[in-house]
């Protein structure tokens, strides 16, 4: 299965699409409009697994053979308790957490045999 990450009305994207379609390969479509809602990471027995819950999706990133980043990102959707005193010290720290562990999941994405790469994003956003 393709893992593909877009902008939601990219043409170059639909194309792919269409192709995808059409010859029955398997694909997920994360636009930059979609937000990761749980994230799990296990590590053990000398592999690592990530589950991402996108949009109520719950998806296994050992699911995928390859991968596209085509441009856009995807978002961060944070549920906690707090009052308004700690409320900012909360969100920067989950906004650190976050940032750690967006990379962690994006090494993982491009260890896949794809095209693009988040660090690298001006290579396919012409």
């Amino acid at each position: 299965m393709v893992l593909i990450i877009s902008n939601e009305y990219d043409l170059s994207t639909c194309k792919v699409i269409d192709y995808f379609l059409e010859t029955g390969k398997r694909y997920l479509v994360i636009h930059d409009t979609d937000f990761y809602k749980y994230v799990s990471v296990e590590i053990g027995n000398n592999k690592v697994e990530v589950f991402l819950e996108i949009d109520e999706k719950l998806i296994s990133l050992q699911d995928f053979t390859s991968f596209w980043y085509r441009r856009g990102r995807v978002n961060r959707k944070f549920n906690y308790l707090g009052t308004e005193t700690y409320q900012k010290v909360i969100e920067e720290h989950l906004l650190n957490e976050w940032d750690y562990l967006q990379k962690f999941i994006h090494r993982v994405f491009e260890q896949l045999p794809g095209i693009g790469a988040f660090y690298e994003a001006n290579y396919t956003s012409a």
